[in-house]
């Protein structure tokens, strides 16, 4: 198991690329590593993708089963299941050690979307739409339906109590998007943001500007899976760097070669080597003592 140098010291990463380029092996390697894992999953993959690993510290959430067994629509199950969770693990010994795993966070966009239409216009978003479209058709209109009025303000509020949401988490976060390439219709901040790899996150236009790390992964000739940097907190960016499952994956190649995580069984081998025969000495807990300046 690796732990961050600085236990103060979150992170908050967003992985996006193509379908089959690796985004969710990210979250494996960190259940393979032995970490604190709550994955809200909003595809219905992780059983399946974890099947045969020691779950014990994870905890999965699936939210269509939610969705199904609370009757509400998705954005009103995201937003509550975001609540529990946070009050769950700040009950737990080590919350700050914890990592939130939502994927994919792209669906949320449309979710608010449909939430909105629902609520505001007693429709589902897909009627809502074919409607509209009808009468501006009619009246020789173009454009979007929720063009020029007020919805986009209150959509993009509630936006952001998801996002808000998601901050308050109070351990390190991983969130998944799926990746579309770039195209002339992309406005001059877009072009800014990932005009160097060619690819931007799909959902909201600021979904990259949530995390502190973004992460382009994409997959290469023979198959390999390899990670861009999109943006990082002043440190050593990625450029076409193999995502090598030998190495721990997205643990190795990201959290211990740029973020500098140490592994504890190292980190405190001196430790366990000073240790007599009859004592006991908890690795985890003298590593993240001495990250928190009390050892």
């Amino acid at each position: 198991m690796h732990l961050a140098p600085d236990a103060r010291d979150t992170e908050r990463v967003l992985i996006y690329g193509p379908p089959g380029s690796g985004k969710s092996s990210a979250a494996r390697a960190l259940v393979e590593d032995g970490q604190r894992v709550v994955i809200i999953d909003t595809e219905g993959a992780y059983r399946r993708m974890l099947k045969g690993l020691d779950l014990d510290n994870v905890t999965i959430h699936d939210l269509q089963d939610e969705v199904a067994a609370r009757g509400s629509d998705e954005h009103e199950v995201i937003l509550e299941l975001l609540t529990e969770a946070i009050d769950e693990i700040h009950a737990e010994d080590d919350p700050l050690a914890a990592w939130l795993v939502i994927d994919s966070f792209t669906p949320t966009w449309e979710w608010c979307q449909a939430s909105y239409i629902s609520r505001v216009h007693g429709d589902d978003d897909v009627n809502y739409f074919l409607a509209r479209r009808a009468e501006m058709e009619r009246a020789q209109k173009m454009g979007n339906p929720l063009d020029g009025n007020h919805d986009w303000t209150y959509i993009n509020k509630m936006y952001a109590q998801l996002y808000n949401r998601l901050l308050r988490w109070p351990g390190h976060a991983l969130i998944t998007a799926e990746g579309v390439q770039l195209d002339d219709r992309d406005g001059r901040e877009v072009q800014k943001d990932y005009g160097h790899v060619g690819w931007k996150p799909r959902g909201q236009k600021r979904l990259g500007h949530i995390p502190s790390t973004v992460l382009l992964s994409s997959r290469r000739a023979g198959g390999r899976w390899v990670y861009d940097t999109v943006k990082d907190r002043e440190r050593d960016e990625l450029t076409g760097v193999e995502v090598d499952r030998e190495v721990g994956g997205f643990v190795g190649v990201y959290l211990v070669n740029i973020a500098g995580w140490e592994d504890t069984q190292n980190a405190d081998a001196d430790v366990d080597a000073d240790a007599g025969d009859g004592d006991v000495v908890d690795l985890v807990a003298a590593a993240r003592a001495r990250a928190l300046g009390k050892g």
